[in-house]
């Protein structure tokens, strides 16, 4: 939390006890061979999220597939494609001319 910006400085301790909280399971990583794409996947885990119900009951939002009652588990999923990026390792901008036909092609 030094990172944060000065007028930010009021919700430090709110923001650490929050983000302390949460942890990370399950992270599975994958890159394109021309390193264009990639996706992540991960599950965001803290404890068990929920609503207490009359007759001692309680409604547990995303219980943990593994059978642990006591965590929450959000499954998070993030995947991008750039086809620019595969051109960029063999890009070099000492050798471009800035052309209007360089920009085209």
């Amino acid at each position: 939390m030094d990172d944060l910006p000065e007028f930010l400085s009021f919700a430090e301790n709110s923001l650490d006890s929050l983000l302390s909280s949460i942890f990370y399971k399950n992270f599975q990583f994958s890159k394109s061979r021309g390193g264009d794409g990639a996706s992540f996947q991960l599950d965001l885990i803290t404890q068990n999220v929920g609503l207490n119900l009359p007759f001692g009951l309680r409604l547990v939002l995303n219980p943990d597939t593994s059978g642990n009652s006591n965590i929450s588990s959000f499954p998070i999923s993030v995947k991008y494609r750039w086809q620019i990026l595969a051109f960029l390792n063999s890009f070099n901008l000492s050798q471009f001319s800035f052309a209007p036909d360089a920009f085209y092609n």
